[in-house]
């Protein structure tokens, strides 16, 4: 998403915490509570399917138990259990290391070599597929980092962009995290923090203002932006949406070469066009023409604001040259760029009344 925190999150190293803590003597434990506020802005991804239970050495364990149960043949458990703890699996770093061993283990037990990978999979599904499972392991796994501040360090450095489960719940932690860092360091570094994000607001051009003491609020041009956003990502799930969508793009691109009344023309054309289709997608509308759906459609909050785009679609009938041959005696000058400019910002602003599929919420928040 344009101007997007998530999408500048590994810059936010160089310009804001390495500054911030290599500048003041802080307690490591900041680490603890930062990544504790941080955590709760990640999605439950892995780097390998499994992960989170093959990293857990308690779902290590119980998988390889329910694989040896499973696999329906006699042997003798406790030379099982031996060359598990033997083979140090739990001490490994990594889930794909951790997995490769355990399958080396399961089948110097079972001497099954084409079933191990097929009846271990079955079991880490069972695990995967049950949410309390998951919860453990992820409860276990955070406070393994909270106990330790060097490994807190280590993995707040090592959180990715793609980790990150949303744009509102990254501002919510830079927001607290400013709570924590003057906790830790007062007020003097707390207001160094502020600074240093205002910085980095303006540096990438995202789409927030700061307000003391610490609030991240959507800017005009970041509500536009996330709107646009969205009206390109309901466009590119539907072939005659994208269609549409790129003759506009198209025709607005043509103006480069030739910004003659004609080419404008054509590009509110093509809009209208757009919004006619993405309209006509609206659950129980019956009508294809704007003037219909707009009668149809009960997102108005006031008859005022159906009235003004009812207005802009009756203009665009009259006005020779958009929709139709239109009414001579109606022009008062010709078209020119003024009139792209206003009336795209105008037409598209319409977008959240035509469309279910657009949430004004997440346009906002992008939560």
């Amino acid at each position: 998403m344009w101007g997007e925190l998530r999408a500048v999150w590994r810059d936010s190293y160089r310009e804001i915490w390495n500054p911030l803590f290599g500048g003041w003597e802080v307690h490591k434990d900041i680490y603890v509570e930062l990544y504790q506020e941080l955590d709760k802005a990640l999605d439950d991804i892995s780097e390998t399917p499994f992960s989170i239970h093959l990293n857990d050495a308690l779902h290590l364990k119980e998988a390889f138990e329910k694989t040896l149960a499973i696999a329906n043949v006699d042997i003798d458990r406790d030379l099982a259990e031996r060359k598990f703890f033997e083979s140090n699996v739990t001490e490994l770093k990594g889930a794909s290391e951790r997995r490769a061993v355990l399958e080396v283990v399961l089948i110097e037990c079972l001497e099954e070599e084409a079933l191990v990978s097929s009846l271990l999979n079955q079991v880490l599904h069972e695990l995967a597929d049950n949410s309390d499972k998951k919860t453990e392991a992820r409860k276990r796994a955070l406070e393994s980092i909270l106990n330790d501040p060097e490994k807190s360090e280590v993995a707040f450095e090592a959180v990715s962009p793609e980790m990150i489960s949303s744009e509102m719940a990254l501002i919510q932690f830079f927001e607290s995290a400013f709570e924590i860092i003057n906790d830790y360091g007062g007020e003097e570094m707390a207001n160094q923090y502020f600074n240093l994000l205002v910085n980095f607001i303006q540096k990438f051009n995202l789409r927030y203002d700061i307000r003391r003491p610490c609030a991240l609020c959507p800017t005009i041009p970041g509500l536009f932006s996330s709107l646009l956003y969205d009206l390109s990502n309901i466009t590119s799930q539907d072939a005659h949406l994208d269609s549409m969508m790129k003759d506009f793009q198209n025709a607005i691109r043509d103006l480069k070469q030739d910004s003659s009344e004609g080419r404008i023309k054509t590009c509110i054309q093509k809009q209208f066009n757009l919004l006619e289709a993405i309209a006509s997608r609206f659950p129980g509308v019956k009508n294809s023409d704007l003037m219909g759906i707009c009668g149809q459609l009960t997102t108005w909050p006031h008859k005022g604001v159906r009235s003004a785009l009812g207005s802009l679609y009756g203009f665009a009938c009259e006005y020779p040259g958009i929709r139709h041959g239109g009414k001579h005696e109606t022009v008062l000058r010709p078209m020119d760029m003024r009139d792209l400019i206003a009336l795209s910002v105008l037409l598209a602003g319409f977008t959240p009344y035509l469309s279910n599929e657009i949430s004004p919420d997440l346009v906002y928040g992008r939560n």
